[in-house]
């Protein structure tokens, strides 16, 4: 076949990942007077270039590359990517008892402390006394924390209250927030000091999935 016969190459370079690999391959025979061309390569597979993963053959000589994954997957969510982390937390702060702890009560709660993932954070909480066995008291509520970058992480949680020891106990199930923790869960469960004037101190330790 005479040069001028021969196939013309025309490589597009299409934004990748990695920029290094072509994402189009186009073929353009001009001339070709084969009616029934064959297709130089109907598939290729498990390419060496880094983000790609397959390439087909299409009529009129266009070879196809697909970047990993792109083809016929759905798009990856940011929980597809979520991970179980240690969650730490050290704080201290504040209670407001509205009432005299017997079921219906409300307690809203501040503190300021330290944590993972968060760094230096605020909390603010209202939960209320849903029940009383003895100097128990269980409740429930919401938390909502704020990183020191401005994102939020929200918790509902349930827990007890011992009027005799000035200790409580919550469990903290993570619900969200926004930001990287848009999509947080996981569970952390936190041990309280209370004191008299209802100051209080807390240590935390469980996971978090973000």
């Amino acid at each position: 076949m005479k040069s001028s016969q021969k196939n013309r190459v025309r490589l597009s370079i299409e934004a990748l990942e990695h920029r290094d690999a072509p994402a189009t391959l186009t073929i353009s025979p001009p001339g070709w007077a084969d009616v029934d061309p064959t297709p130089i390569v109907k598939e290729i597979t498990g390419s060496a270039s880094p983000g790609l993963e397959t390439a087909e053959v299409h009529s009129g000589g266009v070879v196809q590359w697909s970047p990993d994954g792109a083809q016929g997957s759905p798009a990856r969510s940011g929980a597809a990517h979520s991970k179980d982390r240690p969650f730490h937390a050290e704080d201290s702060g504040n209670a407001v008892i509205n009432g005299d702890f017997t079921p219906g009560t409300t307690i809203n709660a501040s503190a300021s402390g330290q944590a993972t993932h968060l760094g230096a954070f605020t909390l603010h909480d209202t939960s209320t006394v849903v029940g009383a066995e003895g100097p128990v008291r269980h409740i429930v509520g919401e938390a909502d924390l704020e990183a020191a970058n401005g994102d939020h992480l929200y918790a509902s949680f349930t827990g007890t209250v011992n009027l005799a020891t000035f200790t409580a106990t919550v469990t903290f199930e993570w619900t969200g927030g926004t930001g990287r923790f848009a999509n947080a869960t996981g569970t952390t469960v936190w041990h309280v000091t209370l004191n008299p004037d209802l100051s209080y101190t807390a240590v935390a330790d469980g996971v978090i999935r973000y």
